[in-house]
């Protein structure tokens, strides 16, 4: 699994490493595990980034950290600022793809993943799999049923001490 997966150093920082800390520390704050800073894959230059793993209602969760920042704004009547489709479906792709790779390295794992804006924007169309820092409370409320598995729980204390390695 080590050679699969690693972590960032804890300096390391990106574009969207503010919007992170904030869905971070919402996670956090609604109790919910997480882990910050995943990569996975066997060739570092084809590796996937992970904002966060989560664990969630007894699966282990990929939660994706986008900001609407940096794009050409789009409001609605109401004055709230836009998320299109084409930035939704990309997001949408990544999430898909993120949890077929997690999938893949860990069998047998209950693997889900969710797009997070950190700011109020509105989602068009309406996806459950595409949500804002606000409605996060409903997603943890509605999954977080049921309790992991001896596996489940096993495989995230060795991600804990597998980020512990890669940070010393």
């Amino acid at each position: 699994m080590a050679s699969l997966i690693r972590f960032r150093p804890p300096g390391h920082v990106n574009a969207g490493f503010p919007a992170e800390l904030k869905v971070g520390r919402r996670l956090r704050e609604l109790g919910v595990p997480t882990l910050h800073g995943a990569c996975i894959g066997a060739d570092p230059k084809r590796e996937r980034e992970l904002d966060y793993l989560a664990l969630l209602g007894g699966r282990l969760w990929i939660v994706e950290v986008k900001s609407s920042e940096g794009h050409p704004p789009r409001w609605s009547a109401d004055g709230v600022r836009l998320v299109g489709p084409a930035t939704l479906e990309t997001a949408r792709r990544q999430i898909r793809r993120q949890v077929e790779a997690l999938s893949a390295i860990l069998p047998g794992t209950l693997v889900a993943g969710v797009v997070v804006f950190s700011e109020r924007v509105r989602v068009e169309p309406p996806r459950e799999d595409a949500i804002t820092l606000d409605s996060l409370p409903d997603l943890v409320a509605r999954e977080n049923i049921g309790t992991a598995s001896a596996t489940t729980l096993d495989l995230w204390e060795r991600l804990h001490q597998l980020r512990a390695a890669c940070l010393d």
